[in-house]
Protein backbone atom coordinates (compact mmCIF):
# COMPACT_ATOMS: atom_id res chain seq x y z
CA UNK A 1 0.00 0.00 0.00
CA UNK A 2 3.19 2.20 0.04
CA UNK A 3 2.95 2.95 -3.05
CA UNK A 4 -0.74 3.68 -3.35
CA UNK A 5 -0.19 6.59 -0.66
CA UNK A 6 2.72 7.84 -2.68
CA UNK A 7 0.03 8.50 -5.54
CA UNK A 8 -2.38 9.33 -3.61
CA UNK A 9 -1.86 11.10 -0.03
CA UNK A 10 -5.37 12.55 -0.24
CA UNK A 11 -7.10 9.28 0.04
CA UNK A 12 -3.92 8.54 3.07
CA UNK A 13 -5.74 11.93 4.70
CA UNK A 14 -8.93 10.92 4.01
CA UNK A 15 -8.89 7.85 5.94
CA UNK A 16 -7.01 9.32 8.75
CA UNK A 17 -9.67 11.93 8.89
CA UNK A 18 -12.41 9.00 8.89
CA UNK A 19 -10.89 7.14 11.63
CA UNK A 20 -10.40 10.12 13.82
CA UNK A 21 -14.36 10.49 13.20
CA UNK A 22 -15.23 6.72 14.09
CA UNK A 23 -13.19 7.18 17.41
CA UNK A 24 -15.12 10.12 18.34
CA UNK A 25 -18.33 8.87 17.71
CA UNK A 26 -18.58 4.99 17.77
CA UNK A 27 -15.10 4.34 19.31
CA UNK A 28 -13.77 1.06 19.22
CA UNK A 29 -10.60 -0.71 19.93
CA UNK A 30 -11.09 -2.17 15.74
CA UNK A 31 -10.05 1.01 14.96
CA UNK A 32 -6.28 1.06 15.73
CA UNK A 33 -5.62 -1.87 13.22
CA UNK A 34 -6.31 0.11 9.75
CA UNK A 35 -4.87 3.40 12.22
CA UNK A 36 -1.66 1.37 12.39
CA UNK A 37 -1.25 -0.24 9.52
CA UNK A 38 -1.71 3.58 7.40
CA UNK A 39 0.59 5.37 9.67
CA UNK A 40 3.34 2.65 9.39
CA UNK A 41 3.27 2.48 5.64
CA UNK A 42 3.58 5.91 5.29
CA UNK A 43 5.81 6.72 7.97
CA UNK A 44 6.79 9.83 6.25
CA UNK A 45 3.63 11.65 6.92
CA UNK A 46 3.19 10.30 10.71
CA UNK A 47 3.35 13.55 12.59
CA UNK A 48 0.54 15.35 9.64
CA UNK A 49 -1.33 11.72 9.42
CA UNK A 50 -1.76 11.93 13.12
CA UNK A 51 -3.03 15.56 13.30
CA UNK A 52 -5.82 14.74 10.33
CA UNK A 53 -6.54 11.72 12.96
CA UNK A 54 -6.77 14.08 15.95
CA UNK A 55 -8.61 16.68 13.71
CA UNK A 56 -11.32 14.62 12.47
CA UNK A 57 -11.92 13.30 15.95
CA UNK A 58 -12.27 17.02 17.29
CA UNK A 59 -14.61 18.11 14.53
CA UNK A 60 -16.69 15.38 15.27
CA UNK A 61 -16.97 15.69 19.03
CA UNK A 62 -17.95 19.38 18.99
CA UNK A 63 -20.43 18.88 15.80
CA UNK A 64 -23.03 16.57 17.40
CA UNK A 65 -23.78 15.71 20.80
CA UNK A 66 -25.70 12.01 21.76
CA UNK A 67 -27.47 12.87 25.30
CA UNK A 68 -27.50 9.15 27.34
CA UNK A 69 -31.65 9.51 27.54
CA UNK A 70 -33.32 6.80 30.15
CA UNK A 71 -36.77 7.93 29.00
CA UNK A 72 -38.33 10.40 27.31
CA UNK A 73 -37.29 14.06 27.73
CA UNK A 74 -39.82 16.86 27.04
CA UNK A 75 -38.37 19.88 26.47
CA UNK A 76 -38.62 22.74 23.50
CA UNK A 77 -35.92 23.52 20.96
CA UNK A 78 -34.82 24.37 17.28
CA UNK A 79 -35.00 21.49 14.83
CA UNK A 80 -33.34 22.50 11.14
CA UNK A 81 -34.33 20.42 8.15
CA UNK A 82 -32.25 18.95 6.18
CA UNK A 83 -34.72 16.66 4.22
CA UNK A 84 -38.27 15.89 3.56
CA UNK A 85 -39.68 12.25 2.27
CA UNK A 86 -42.02 9.29 2.55
CA UNK A 87 -41.94 6.53 4.93
CA UNK A 88 -44.13 3.57 4.41
CA UNK A 89 -44.67 1.17 7.83
CA UNK A 90 -47.10 -2.18 7.59
CA UNK A 91 -49.46 0.06 8.86
CA UNK A 92 -49.36 3.58 7.87
CA UNK A 93 -47.69 6.29 5.34
CA UNK A 94 -45.91 9.16 6.89
CA UNK A 95 -44.11 12.24 6.31
CA UNK A 96 -40.67 12.15 7.41
CA UNK A 97 -38.52 14.92 8.80
CA UNK A 98 -34.41 14.43 9.40
CA UNK A 99 -32.53 17.01 10.16
CA UNK A 100 -30.79 18.54 13.77
CA UNK A 101 -32.42 19.87 17.03
CA UNK A 102 -30.08 22.90 17.24
CA UNK A 103 -30.55 23.38 21.16
CA UNK A 104 -33.28 21.47 23.26
CA UNK A 105 -33.98 22.33 26.40
CA UNK A 106 -35.90 21.01 29.12
CA UNK A 107 -36.06 21.58 32.99
CA UNK A 108 -33.31 19.28 33.63
CA UNK A 109 -30.70 19.88 30.79
CA UNK A 110 -29.84 21.46 27.89
CA UNK A 111 -28.13 19.72 24.72
CA UNK A 112 -27.19 20.85 21.21
CA UNK A 113 -26.70 19.63 17.46
CA UNK A 114 -28.65 16.12 18.18
CA UNK A 115 -29.69 14.14 15.05
CA UNK A 116 -32.99 13.78 14.90
CA UNK A 117 -36.24 12.57 13.26
CA UNK A 118 -40.15 13.31 13.23
CA UNK A 119 -42.50 11.63 11.69
CA UNK A 120 -46.17 13.11 10.73
CA UNK A 121 -49.30 11.18 9.28
CA UNK A 122 -49.43 11.69 6.06
CA UNK A 123 -52.96 12.60 6.19
CA UNK A 124 -52.70 15.22 9.12
CA UNK A 125 -51.32 19.03 9.42
CA UNK A 126 -47.53 19.40 9.19
CA UNK A 127 -44.89 22.66 8.68
CA UNK A 128 -43.92 23.19 5.58
CA UNK A 129 -40.21 22.00 5.02
CA UNK A 130 -38.53 25.16 3.85
CA UNK A 131 -37.79 27.12 7.22
CA UNK A 132 -36.45 25.79 10.32
CA UNK A 133 -39.21 24.45 13.38
CA UNK A 134 -39.36 26.21 16.93
CA UNK A 135 -40.74 22.57 18.15
CA UNK A 136 -42.34 21.32 21.51
CA UNK A 137 -42.08 17.66 22.14
CA UNK A 138 -40.83 14.81 23.90
CA UNK A 139 -37.16 13.51 22.55
CA UNK A 140 -37.01 9.87 22.55
CA UNK A 141 -33.42 7.75 22.29
CA UNK A 142 -33.84 4.88 19.31
CA UNK A 143 -29.89 4.12 19.82
CA UNK A 144 -27.30 6.02 19.61
CA UNK A 145 -26.83 7.49 17.03
CA UNK A 146 -31.00 7.66 16.11
CA UNK A 147 -33.17 10.26 18.25
CA UNK A 148 -36.93 10.68 17.10
CA UNK A 149 -38.95 13.37 18.43
CA UNK A 150 -42.46 13.68 18.98
CA UNK A 151 -43.90 16.69 18.17
CA UNK A 152 -46.96 18.30 20.25
CA UNK A 153 -46.62 22.02 18.53
CA UNK A 154 -44.23 23.79 15.98
CA UNK A 155 -43.64 27.17 14.97
CA UNK A 156 -41.64 27.97 11.59
CA UNK A 157 -38.83 30.74 11.88
CA UNK A 158 -38.10 32.34 8.88
CA UNK A 159 -34.63 30.53 7.90
CA UNK A 160 -35.09 29.21 4.72
CA UNK A 161 -34.47 25.70 4.06
CA UNK A 162 -35.35 23.92 0.24
CA UNK A 163 -35.97 20.11 1.45
CA UNK A 164 -40.07 20.86 1.13
CA UNK A 165 -39.04 22.32 -2.46
CA UNK A 166 -37.25 19.09 -3.04
CA UNK A 167 -40.10 17.07 -1.64
CA UNK A 168 -42.73 19.02 -3.71
CA UNK A 169 -40.43 18.25 -6.98
CA UNK A 170 -39.90 14.61 -6.03
CA UNK A 171 -44.25 14.38 -5.74
CA UNK A 172 -44.38 15.71 -9.40
CA UNK A 173 -42.32 12.91 -10.74
CA UNK A 174 -43.99 10.61 -8.85
CA UNK A 175 -47.45 11.87 -10.53
CA UNK A 176 -46.10 12.24 -13.91
CA UNK A 177 -44.91 8.41 -13.33
CA UNK A 178 -48.48 7.67 -12.61
CA UNK A 179 -48.87 8.71 -16.20
CA UNK A 180 -47.16 5.96 -17.65
CA UNK A 181 -47.00 3.37 -15.57
CA UNK A 182 -50.05 1.70 -13.31
CA UNK A 183 -48.08 -1.10 -11.79
CA UNK A 184 -47.09 -0.36 -8.58
CA UNK A 185 -43.73 -2.05 -8.44
CA UNK A 186 -42.65 -0.56 -11.77
CA UNK A 187 -43.41 2.76 -10.60
CA UNK A 188 -41.73 2.63 -7.29
CA UNK A 189 -38.69 0.79 -9.05
CA UNK A 190 -38.28 3.35 -11.57
CA UNK A 191 -39.62 6.25 -9.28
CA UNK A 192 -36.48 5.17 -6.69
CA UNK A 193 -34.22 5.83 -9.53
CA UNK A 194 -35.28 9.25 -10.10
CA UNK A 195 -35.37 10.66 -6.65
CA UNK A 196 -33.73 7.96 -4.69
CA UNK A 197 -36.57 7.36 -2.44
CA UNK A 198 -38.35 3.53 -2.14
CA UNK A 199 -42.02 4.23 -1.66
CA UNK A 200 -42.67 -0.01 -1.90
CA UNK A 201 -41.50 -1.55 1.59
CA UNK A 202 -42.02 -5.18 0.14
CA UNK A 203 -40.13 -4.02 -2.86
CA UNK A 204 -37.17 -3.16 -1.10
CA UNK A 205 -37.18 -6.65 1.40
CA UNK A 206 -37.53 -8.40 -1.50
CA UNK A 207 -34.34 -6.90 -3.28
CA UNK A 208 -32.42 -6.73 -0.15
CA UNK A 209 -33.15 -10.40 0.60
CA UNK A 210 -31.08 -11.27 -2.69
CA UNK A 211 -28.32 -8.89 -1.97
CA UNK A 212 -29.36 -6.76 -5.09
CA UNK A 213 -30.57 -3.02 -2.77
CA UNK A 214 -28.33 -1.32 -4.30
CA UNK A 215 -29.98 -0.98 -7.61
CA UNK A 216 -32.83 0.63 -5.68
CA UNK A 217 -32.23 4.06 -6.05
CA UNK A 218 -29.40 6.26 -7.79
CA UNK A 219 -25.87 4.87 -7.54
CA UNK A 220 -22.89 6.58 -8.26
CA UNK A 221 -22.01 4.59 -11.35
CA UNK A 222 -25.44 5.87 -12.72
CA UNK A 223 -24.48 9.39 -11.91
CA UNK A 224 -21.05 8.64 -13.39
CA UNK A 225 -22.72 6.99 -16.73
CA UNK A 226 -25.03 10.55 -17.44
CA UNK A 227 -22.07 12.09 -17.05
CA UNK A 228 -19.96 10.40 -20.19
CA UNK A 229 -23.53 10.59 -22.17
CA UNK A 230 -23.93 14.20 -21.59
CA UNK A 231 -20.46 14.95 -21.68
CA UNK A 232 -19.99 12.98 -25.03
CA UNK A 233 -23.54 14.97 -26.55
CA UNK A 234 -21.93 18.61 -25.75
CA UNK A 235 -18.46 17.59 -26.73
CA UNK A 236 -20.60 17.04 -30.52
CA UNK A 237 -22.34 20.57 -30.05
CA UNK A 238 -20.04 23.01 -28.37
CA UNK A 239 -16.10 23.55 -28.18
CA UNK A 240 -14.16 21.12 -25.30
CA UNK A 241 -13.79 23.91 -22.39
CA UNK A 242 -17.48 25.23 -23.22
CA UNK A 243 -18.77 21.40 -22.91
CA UNK A 244 -17.30 20.84 -19.77
CA UNK A 245 -18.34 24.04 -17.96
CA UNK A 246 -22.26 22.97 -19.03
CA UNK A 247 -21.97 19.35 -18.18
CA UNK A 248 -20.26 20.51 -14.89
CA UNK A 249 -23.79 22.91 -14.59
CA UNK A 250 -26.20 20.37 -15.75
CA UNK A 251 -23.90 17.72 -12.77
CA UNK A 252 -24.29 20.25 -10.10
CA UNK A 253 -28.20 20.94 -10.76
CA UNK A 254 -29.59 17.57 -10.70
CA UNK A 255 -27.15 16.32 -7.62
CA UNK A 256 -28.58 19.59 -6.16
CA UNK A 257 -32.28 17.93 -7.43
CA UNK A 258 -31.31 15.00 -5.60
CA UNK A 259 -30.45 15.82 -2.29
CA UNK A 260 -28.41 14.54 0.62
CA UNK A 261 -27.54 10.94 -0.89
CA UNK A 262 -24.49 9.95 0.27
CA UNK A 263 -23.16 7.78 -3.01
CA UNK A 264 -24.21 10.66 -5.44
CA UNK A 265 -22.28 13.18 -3.49
CA UNK A 266 -19.14 10.92 -3.97
CA UNK A 267 -19.69 10.50 -7.31
CA UNK A 268 -20.36 14.47 -7.96
CA UNK A 269 -17.47 15.57 -5.97
CA UNK A 270 -15.22 12.91 -7.89
CA UNK A 271 -16.61 14.41 -11.53
CA UNK A 272 -16.05 18.03 -10.13
CA UNK A 273 -12.68 17.48 -9.08
CA UNK A 274 -11.95 15.58 -12.49
CA UNK A 275 -13.80 18.07 -14.63
CA UNK A 276 -12.01 21.02 -12.97
CA UNK A 277 -8.65 19.46 -13.41
CA UNK A 278 -9.48 19.23 -17.03
CA UNK A 279 -10.17 22.50 -17.40
CA UNK A 280 -7.12 23.72 -15.55
CA UNK A 281 -5.15 21.29 -18.13
CA UNK A 282 -4.20 18.83 -15.30
CA UNK A 283 -4.72 15.40 -14.31
CA UNK A 284 -5.88 13.78 -10.85
CA UNK A 285 -5.77 10.43 -9.66
CA UNK A 286 -8.96 8.31 -8.88
CA UNK A 287 -7.64 7.71 -5.63
CA UNK A 288 -6.91 10.98 -4.77
CA UNK A 289 -10.52 12.18 -5.53
CA UNK A 290 -11.60 9.48 -3.33
CA UNK A 291 -9.82 11.17 -0.81
CA UNK A 292 -10.80 14.36 -1.47
CA UNK A 293 -14.41 12.87 -1.20
CA UNK A 294 -14.54 11.41 1.85
CA UNK A 295 -12.70 14.00 3.42
CA UNK A 296 -15.13 16.79 2.31
CA UNK A 297 -18.24 14.68 2.99
CA UNK A 298 -17.15 13.76 6.56
CA UNK A 299 -16.48 17.23 7.50
CA UNK A 300 -19.85 18.66 5.80
CA UNK A 301 -21.40 15.59 7.86
CA UNK A 302 -19.40 13.30 10.35
CA UNK A 303 -22.56 11.07 11.31
CA UNK A 304 -22.39 9.55 7.66
CA UNK A 305 -20.04 6.87 8.93
CA UNK A 306 -23.04 5.53 10.33
CA UNK A 307 -25.06 5.43 6.93
CA UNK A 308 -25.07 2.18 4.91
CA UNK A 309 -24.93 3.96 1.69
CA UNK A 310 -21.60 5.54 2.66
CA UNK A 311 -20.18 2.72 4.20
CA UNK A 312 -20.71 0.25 1.00
CA UNK A 313 -20.16 3.22 -1.28
CA UNK A 314 -17.06 4.14 -0.45
CA UNK A 315 -15.48 0.51 0.05
CA UNK A 316 -17.03 -0.22 -3.84
CA UNK A 317 -15.16 2.59 -5.03
CA UNK A 318 -12.02 1.94 -3.55
CA UNK A 319 -12.16 -2.20 -4.31
CA UNK A 320 -12.64 -0.91 -8.10
CA UNK A 321 -9.72 1.08 -7.90
CA UNK A 322 -7.55 -0.88 -5.58
CA UNK A 323 -8.34 -5.03 -5.97
CA UNK A 324 -10.26 -5.12 -9.34
CA UNK A 325 -6.79 -4.62 -11.52
CA UNK A 326 -5.73 -7.59 -9.11
CA UNK A 327 -8.46 -9.64 -10.32
CA UNK A 328 -8.24 -8.44 -13.71
CA UNK A 329 -5.05 -9.47 -14.25
CA UNK A 330 -5.21 -12.50 -12.98
CA UNK A 331 -8.56 -13.74 -15.10
CA UNK A 332 -6.32 -13.08 -18.34
CA UNK A 333 -4.79 -16.62 -18.02
CA UNK A 334 -8.41 -17.49 -18.88
CA UNK A 335 -9.80 -14.16 -21.24
CA UNK A 336 -6.52 -12.76 -22.69
CA UNK A 337 -6.04 -9.03 -23.73
CA UNK A 338 -6.10 -8.83 -27.30
CA UNK A 339 -5.17 -5.50 -29.08
CA UNK A 340 -7.87 -3.66 -31.52
CA UNK A 341 -5.51 -4.64 -34.91
CA UNK A 342 -5.87 -7.89 -33.60
CA UNK A 343 -9.36 -8.30 -32.82
CA UNK A 344 -10.22 -6.84 -36.36
CA UNK A 345 -8.08 -9.15 -38.18
CA UNK A 346 -10.23 -12.19 -36.62
CA UNK A 347 -12.85 -13.94 -38.63
CA UNK A 348 -16.52 -12.63 -37.53
CA UNK A 349 -17.13 -15.72 -35.18
CA UNK A 350 -13.86 -15.13 -32.99
CA UNK A 351 -14.87 -11.25 -32.80
CA UNK A 352 -17.90 -12.33 -31.38
CA UNK A 353 -16.31 -14.73 -28.83
CA UNK A 354 -13.63 -12.01 -28.09
CA UNK A 355 -16.22 -9.72 -26.80
CA UNK A 356 -17.65 -12.59 -25.21
CA UNK A 357 -14.03 -13.22 -23.51
CA UNK A 358 -14.13 -9.35 -22.73
CA UNK A 359 -17.43 -9.05 -20.82
CA UNK A 360 -16.84 -12.53 -19.11
CA UNK A 361 -13.11 -10.99 -17.68
CA UNK A 362 -14.50 -7.87 -16.97
CA UNK A 363 -17.64 -8.66 -15.07
CA UNK A 364 -15.68 -11.28 -12.89
CA UNK A 365 -13.36 -9.42 -12.19
CA UNK A 366 -15.70 -5.96 -11.10
CA UNK A 367 -18.12 -8.51 -9.10
CA UNK A 368 -15.01 -10.52 -7.49
CA UNK A 369 -12.96 -7.97 -6.40
CA UNK A 370 -16.37 -5.53 -4.89
CA UNK A 371 -17.77 -9.23 -3.14
CA UNK A 372 -14.44 -9.31 -1.63
CA UNK A 373 -14.61 -6.06 -0.29
CA UNK A 374 -17.40 -5.84 0.94
CA UNK A 375 -18.35 -9.36 2.14
CA UNK A 376 -17.01 -8.70 6.07
CA UNK A 377 -19.26 -5.36 6.31
CA UNK A 378 -22.06 -7.38 4.78
CA UNK A 379 -22.16 -10.06 7.20
CA UNK A 380 -21.23 -7.73 10.39
CA UNK A 381 -23.95 -5.68 9.66
CA UNK A 382 -26.55 -8.37 7.92
CA UNK A 383 -25.03 -11.70 9.46
CA UNK A 384 -25.98 -12.99 6.13
CA UNK A 385 -24.90 -13.23 2.87
CA UNK A 386 -27.32 -14.50 -0.53
CA UNK A 387 -25.61 -16.75 -2.60
CA UNK A 388 -27.92 -15.70 -5.35
CA UNK A 389 -26.04 -12.13 -5.55
CA UNK A 390 -23.04 -13.60 -7.10
CA UNK A 391 -25.09 -14.35 -10.16
CA UNK A 392 -27.72 -11.43 -10.01
CA UNK A 393 -24.96 -8.67 -9.83
CA UNK A 394 -23.44 -9.96 -12.87
CA UNK A 395 -26.27 -8.91 -15.42
CA UNK A 396 -28.78 -7.06 -13.02
CA UNK A 397 -26.51 -3.77 -13.01
CA UNK A 398 -25.94 -3.45 -16.55
CA UNK A 399 -29.45 -3.96 -17.32
CA UNK A 400 -30.76 -1.43 -14.63
CA UNK A 401 -28.79 1.62 -16.10
CA UNK A 402 -30.26 0.39 -19.41
CA UNK A 403 -33.76 1.40 -17.74
CA UNK A 404 -32.14 4.51 -16.16
CA UNK A 405 -31.11 6.03 -19.44
CA UNK A 406 -34.45 4.70 -21.41
CA UNK A 407 -35.86 6.80 -18.36
CA UNK A 408 -34.26 10.02 -18.36
CA UNK A 409 -34.81 10.02 -21.83
CA UNK A 410 -38.48 9.46 -21.94
CA UNK A 411 -38.97 12.16 -19.18
CA UNK A 412 -36.99 14.72 -20.89
CA UNK A 413 -38.60 13.79 -24.02
CA UNK A 414 -42.01 14.18 -22.67
CA UNK A 415 -41.46 17.26 -22.81
CA UNK A 416 -42.11 17.55 -26.43
CA UNK A 417 -44.64 14.99 -26.13
CA UNK A 418 -42.47 11.83 -27.48
CA UNK A 419 -41.49 9.84 -24.75
CA UNK A 420 -44.77 7.53 -24.49
CA UNK A 421 -43.16 5.30 -26.66
CA UNK A 422 -39.49 4.76 -25.05
CA UNK A 423 -41.67 4.45 -21.80
CA UNK A 424 -43.27 1.40 -23.05
CA UNK A 425 -40.14 -0.43 -24.23
CA UNK A 426 -38.71 0.34 -21.00
CA UNK A 427 -41.61 -1.17 -19.00
CA UNK A 428 -40.30 -4.71 -20.46
CA UNK A 429 -37.39 -4.51 -20.01
CA UNK A 430 -38.36 -3.07 -16.05
CA UNK A 431 -41.13 -6.30 -15.56
CA UNK A 432 -38.25 -8.54 -17.32
CA UNK A 433 -35.89 -7.21 -13.87
CA UNK A 434 -38.73 -6.81 -11.66
CA UNK A 435 -39.30 -10.67 -12.03
CA UNK A 436 -36.39 -12.12 -11.86
CA UNK A 437 -35.28 -10.08 -9.01
CA UNK A 438 -38.88 -10.65 -7.17
CA UNK A 439 -39.03 -14.47 -8.20
CA UNK A 440 -35.72 -16.36 -7.74
CA UNK A 441 -35.08 -19.85 -8.59
CA UNK A 442 -36.15 -21.85 -5.03
CA UNK A 443 -33.68 -24.30 -4.89
CA UNK A 444 -30.66 -21.97 -5.35
CA UNK A 445 -32.42 -19.25 -2.82
CA UNK A 446 -30.24 -19.75 0.22
CA UNK A 447 -28.09 -17.48 2.37
CA UNK A 448 -24.70 -17.99 4.39
CA UNK A 449 -25.41 -16.65 7.83
CA UNK A 450 -22.21 -15.91 10.15
CA UNK A 451 -21.90 -13.75 12.84
CA UNK A 452 -18.91 -11.30 12.69
CA UNK A 453 -17.68 -8.85 14.89
CA UNK A 454 -16.65 -5.37 14.67
CA UNK A 455 -12.84 -6.59 15.07
CA UNK A 456 -13.37 -9.37 12.88
CA UNK A 457 -15.01 -7.10 10.30
CA UNK A 458 -12.12 -4.25 10.25
CA UNK A 459 -9.47 -6.68 10.54
CA UNK A 460 -10.52 -8.99 7.12
CA UNK A 461 -11.05 -5.38 5.16
CA UNK A 462 -7.43 -4.17 6.35
CA UNK A 463 -6.43 -7.40 5.51
CA UNK A 464 -7.97 -7.44 2.02
CA UNK A 465 -6.62 -3.92 1.00
CA UNK A 466 -3.34 -4.86 1.95
CA UNK A 467 -3.18 -8.17 -0.25
CA UNK A 468 -0.94 -6.17 -2.77
CA UNK A 469 1.52 -5.29 -0.41
CA UNK A 470 1.66 -8.22 1.43
CA UNK A 471 1.74 -10.56 -1.82
CA UNK A 472 4.89 -8.18 -2.69
CA UNK A 473 6.20 -9.37 0.32
CA UNK A 474 5.93 -12.40 -0.39
CA UNK A 475 7.37 -12.42 -3.44
CA UNK A 476 10.60 -10.60 -2.05
CA UNK A 477 10.83 -13.42 0.49
CA UNK A 478 11.66 -16.38 -2.07
CA UNK A 479 13.79 -14.26 -3.81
Amino acid sequence: MKNIWNSAPALFYGILFLLGTAFALAFHFAYFIPLALCLYDYRQKLLSGILICLAGYAWAHYSYSFPALKEELSGKGIFAVESVSYSQSPFAKSVHFKGVLKEFSSSTISVKNVPCRIYFRDNKPRPLGSSDLQVTGRLISKGRPHYALKIESWEPLKKTRLAEWRFGLKNKLRSHLSQHFTNSKTKAFLLSMLTGDIDDRLLALEFNRLGILHLLGISGFQFALLAFLLGSLFRLILSPHAATILLMICLTSYAFVLGDSPPIERAWLGLMLYLTALLCGYRISALNALGVALFVQLVKDPLLIFHLGFQFSFLCTAAILVIYPLFRAGLTRFFPLRLFQEVIRMPLLDQHGHLLSFFCRESLALNGAIHLATLPLILYHFHKFPVLSLLYNLFLPALVSIVYLFLLAGVALDCVGLGAWLHAMNKGLTDFILKVATHPPALYDFQWRMDLSMMAAIAAITLIFGIERFHRLIKNSWR
